[in-house]
């Protein structure tokens, strides 16, 4: 994963942790990049 900003290990991340922290990215990505 990309998010390196976290000290930890991005194996360490359960994959449900990782989806929630994927919705929460994609939530605060504004809708113009999307379009």
């Amino acid at each position: 994963y990309v998010f390196s900003s976290d000290s930890r290990p991005s194996r360490r991340i359960s994959p449900k942790a990782a989806r929630q922290t994927i919705q929460r990215t994609l939530l605060t990505i504004p809708s113009d990049l999307l379009a």
